[in-house]
């Protein structure tokens, strides 16, 4: 009987030892989740302004002197436009000099830097934009990707967290009228903007679209634009994906699905040009 006794106190300060770091740790887990959320609230505010009026040049000034693109910069002369809001890149390098765009997703709270990791780097799973160990992590590319958006696909990732920031917001394009009401993304990098047409929202499987497939190949580059219309899910949202082409350039926001470690939500965007 005593030996009973003894196994029960044992057992109920076992439990109440578990209950314990389950509390801690979920109470750590909502404090860095707020102070993610007020870090980048306050990144925000610091690093957004709105511009003015475009400069114009006096009568005796010459543009002639004005720089030449380089090859690196005339692929995007039709794709660019001025952006309604200013980012300090500059400041947000000193900071962490892997900042190089920022993302927008109206009628989301998706509006947050976008910083470059290391090819199968997972540091920005669980760290912030700026290094910080955070839950919420980061939005961010692989190297795999070039930084100036010129590849055929671009792919963002980020956490789907259940405060409802990072990509969270990705889940709201699941519903229909959602994504018919809403169909733009915009990606902010150096000088200029790019909008990108929502095209598609579906749950796909956690296949790295840039190690298996060679994109810089027509074929699969068709063949892969042919299958976003051609979707098993179901509730697959699309929107003019027949009329997608070789040329098009696209952009892939992926995020986890609760519960479902091997698949991932997508949201994908064509890049508009403006000719």
């Amino acid at each position: 009987m005593r030996n009973k006794k003894a196994f029960l106190i044992a057992l109920l300060v076992v439990l109440l030892a578990i209950m314990l770091a389950l509390g801690v740790w979920i109470a750590r887990y909502v404090w860095m989740g707020q102070q993610s959320r007020a870090q980048y609230s306050a990144l925000a505010s610091d690093a957004i302004t709105t511009p003015g009026p475009s400069p114009t040049l006096a009568p005796d000034e010459d543009p002639g002197n004005a720089p030449t693109p380089t090859q690196e910069e005339i692929w995007y002369a039709s794709y660019a436009s001025q952006p309604d809001k200013i980012i300090d890149f500059a400041g947000l390098s000193e900071r962490n000099p892997s900042i190089y765009a920022w993302i927008t997703v109206p009628g989301t709270k998706i509006d947050y830097p976008v910083v470059m990791a290391e090819r199968g780097e997972d540091f920005y799973l669980t760290h912030d934009a700026f290094g910080n160990k955070s839950y919420s992590g980061a939005i961010f590319a692989e190297s795999y990707n070039s930084p100036d958006f010129s590849d055929r696909m671009t792919l963002l990732y980020g956490h789907n967290m259940r405060d409802g920031s990072m990509f969270h917001g990705l889940r709201a394009f699941q519903d229909a009228k959602f994504f018919d009401a809403h169909d733009s993304i915009t990606i902010y990098w150096g000088d200029v903007c790019f909008t990108y047409k929502i095209i598609a929202c579906y749950t796909t499987t956690d296949e790295h679209l840039l190690l298996q497939r060679d994109f810089a190949d027509d074929a699969v580059w068709k063949d892969y634009l042919a299958g976003i219309g051609a979707q098993r899910d179901l509730s697959a949202n699309l929107r003019d994906v027949e009329a997608l082409s070789l040329d098009d350039r696209l952009l892939t926001l992926s995020t986890c699905v609760s519960d479902q470690d091997d698949k991932r939500l997508f949201v994908q965007a064509v890049l508009v040009n403006h000719e």
